[in-house]
């Protein structure tokens, strides 16, 4: 919670978007982590921008959130909210804006709009205390149970 709050007096917005400059430069935020780290990029800009504007069913949607900083994106989080249970697909954060925390902030945008809309998971990289301690506190309060798996990102 310190780290969004920081990030709010450091002057982070956290917006959700579906725009074709924001897809296009999240996407080269996550293709330029990848290769950077030395791993392939799951999907495609276009797939994103495929999923992130074709409807389906009420209770599946598809997301993106961007955090900013002085207009610049610092991090993001592409998200699928499935009934309930909201599912983490693509993630970037940009280390140079690490001390304006961009990353917590991003992450608690989508935890306040998952609880929102009355999701009970956030499946960020399983429900695991030591891995991912920023999101178990929710999933552990909505009575998720602990598992332990991989997640697909770019950060």
């Amino acid at each position: 919670m310190y780290g969004t709050r920081r990030a709010a007096r450091e002057g982070v917005e956290v917006v959700s978007t579906s725009s074709d400059g924001d897809i296009s430069e999240f996407y080269r935020m996550c293709l330029n982590i990848s290769q950077s780290k030395g791993f392939e990029l799951p999907g495609s800009e276009e797939l994103m921008r495929f999923l992130l504007r074709n409807s389906y069913a009420e209770d599946l949607t598809m997301h993106l959130f961007l955090a900013k900083y002085e207009g610049v994106i610092g991090a993001g989080a592409f998200i699928v909210r499935s009934g309930k249970h909201v599912h983490y697909l693509w993630g970037a954060s940009d280390r140079k804006f690490s001390r304006q925390r961009v990353g917590e902030a991003v992450q608690w945008a989508v935890i306040e709009w998952a609880a929102s809309q009355v999701c009970v998971r956030y499946d960020l990289e399983g429900i695991d205390p030591v891995t991912n301690p920023g999101v178990y506190p929710f999933n552990k309060k909505s009575g998720a149970d602990e598992v332990y798996h991989r997640r697909v990102s770019c950060g």
